[in-house]
């Protein structure tokens, strides 16, 4: 008889116990069932845009006034060199879309040639000129040149490697969505030269020089404000 009454208890407690767990099963089941919808995601796609213009030279009483569209027809420091020759280049560069990038400018040599001076040396006008050049987000730089983001160079220097940078320093700068940026880039021929350096007989070839501007606009991921990290699409 007791071992009838265990037995019957014994089946008691494992059916209490299957029927803990399983209410403790379909307790977790509702847990995770339980569903939650976000509101409406939208994709844009974002747009790289540069605009260049420029001008050769500025009125400080109406610095904005008289840009033109620079393009593959723009001709620039076209003219006679001589000792005493300034070209000045004024840039108005502008993020005019969606993305943040990352500025340089590139001087390109396209084409030059060489000549024999009076001394019966053989000189290239590339070897005499030299290369100022200024930047910055502020157009008043253009007009006072103070500014500590500037760089003199002999032009040879630049026209040696396309990766060689107008903008000076490691840290270019960063446009983004309606940035504007400005630069000077100013050719000098010193008038210190000896004419008879640059002067060649009329038997000989007339030195010519050819260059080309270019804008390299590289698209960064992000950039740090003082309030937050704006992405690629910049300031709204």
């Amino acid at each position: 008889m007791i071992q009838k009454q265990f037995r019957q208890m014994l089946i008691i407690s494992i059916a209490m116990m299957v029927l803990c767990v399983a209410m403790l099963a379909g307790t977790t089941l509702a847990w995770f069932v339980e569903n939650r919808e976000s509101g409406t995601n939208t994709i844009y796609s974002g747009n790289l845009n540069v605009k260049l213009w420029y001008k050769t030279d500025i009125d400080e009483a109406s610095p904005n006034d008289g840009w033109m569209v620079l393009d593959e027809n723009s001709k620039l420091f076209e003219g006679t060199w001589v000792p005493g020759t300034v070209k000045p280049l004024y840039l108005k560069i502008e993020n005019c879309g969606d993305i943040a990038f990352n500025l340089r400018l590139v001087l390109e040599k396209e084409s030059e040639r060489w000549s024999r001076n009076l001394a019966g040396e053989r000189f290239a006008l590339s070897s005499y000129i030299k290369c100022e050049t200024i930047f910055g987000y502020d157009i008043g730089t253009l007009l006072t040149g103070d500014n500590d983001n500037s760089n003199k160079n002999s032009l040879s220097g630049f026209l040696g490697n396309s990766a060689d940078d107008l903008i000076p320093g490691d840290e270019k700068p960063v446009l983004r969505k309606n940035d504007v940026y400005y630069g000077k880039i100013v050719l000098t021929m010193p008038s210190n030269i000896d004419e008879n350096a640059t002067n060649y007989p009329s038997d000989e070839d007339v030195p010519t020089l050819s260059l080309g501007l270019t804008a390299v606009a590289t698209q960064i991921e992000s950039v740090n404000d003082d309030f937050s990290t704006v992405g690629v699409g910049g300031n709204d």
